[in-house]
């Protein structure tokens, strides 16, 4: 499924040989409904992807973060990355905290596409889950054998 986010420019800065730097938060979700010619790039007919808001446990929001925050701890071992600051809160509302989560993730583009593509909150937490206990046992692997 070809999915993407609509993002809003933030700021902007021209530069001096006419590029530009942009600072985009996302918006909404994005599906292609319609392929169309592909000349002089490739163009499509979207739509919004609505959320599928699931009741989730709290248990599964925990341990969602906690998952998150010992990978971030791991990689910062190795200067990778910073680990998650101990005041980090999430959001009371599962649907967002969920998404919150994610970003602060250490997912990969492929990884990170897979967590945008799910259907609703409880698949989204549940593949954060399961990505970033791979990606710790992993840490672990490398960590004990170097």
């Amino acid at each position: 499924m070809a999915v993407g986010t609509r993002a809003v420019i933030t700021k902007a800065a021209s530069l001096s040989d006419g590029r530009w730097l942009l600072v985009v938060q996302g918006d909404v979700r994005i599906r292609v409904a319609d392929w169309l010619d592909d000349d002089p790039y490739p163009l499509a007919m979207v739509e919004e992807w609505s959320p599928q808001i699931d009741v989730v446990e709290e248990s599964l929001l925990q341990r969602a973060e906690q998952s998150v925050r010992r990978t971030r701890g791991l990689l910062s071992e190795s200067g990778t990355t910073s680990a998650l600051a101990p005041d980090t809160r999430f959001d009371d509302d599962p649907d967002v905290a969920s998404w919150q989560m994610c970003s602060e993730a250490p997912l990969n583009m492929m990884d990170a596409h897979r967590v945008l593509s799910t259907s609703g909150t409880r698949e989204r937490l549940e593949m954060l889950i399961e990505l970033t206990e791979a990606m710790e046992q992993d840490l672990h692997r490398m960590l004990a054998s170097g």
